[in-house]
């Protein structure tokens, strides 16, 4: 040996206990907000119309280097379609406008608004999506629909 002394040891003779399942129990922590906000900001992006949210903004986007070239055709055809569809929303201002001086309902302005915005934005849609296939058209065609509403209730005042 190498001159150390050896120390007894004491040896526990009782069995050991097997353990069980429910032996050991987590401590449970109340948590914070930040953590509660995490989690349910996880829960609310595996909702399935975010996805489809998501992949419509993709396609409301300026076309980049990698996409597709606009034909000119395209361009050409959706340019003259906002260009009679702003000829006809001038024609509407303009009835508008003279009716700011003169009496027109109150219903006509509001309906004028809630179709025209839409269908302005509809059309920059369109614009903006020229490098995709039907959106544009659809965008185009939505933006129609709602002048020719708007034109249906100036038609009724």
């Amino acid at each position: 040996m190498n001159g150390r002394i050896a120390t007894p040891v004491a040896v526990n003779s009782t069995p050991a206990v097997p353990r069980t399942k429910f032996r050991h129990r987590a401590r449970v922590r109340p948590r914070s907000a930040n953590a509660l906000l995490r989690s349910a900001t996880t829960r609310l992006s595996t909702v399935p119309w975010e996805n489809l949210a998501r992949q419509a903004l993709a396609d409301l986007r300026m076309p980049g280097t990698w996409d597709t070239e606009v034909r000119l055709r395209r361009l050409v055809g959706v340019s003259a379609w906002a260009l009679l569809l702003g000829l006809v929303g001038l024609v509407l201002g303009a009835r508008v406008l003279f009716g700011i001086f003169t009496a027109m309902p109150l219903w006509y302005v509001t309906l004028l608004f809630a179709l025209g915005i839409p269908g302005v934005i509809a059309t920059v849609g369109a614009f903006l999506t020229l490098h995709k296939g039907q959106l544009t058209w659809k965008l185009m065609g939505i933006a129609s629909a709602a002048e020719v509403l708007t034109v249906a209730a100036t038609l009724l005042s």
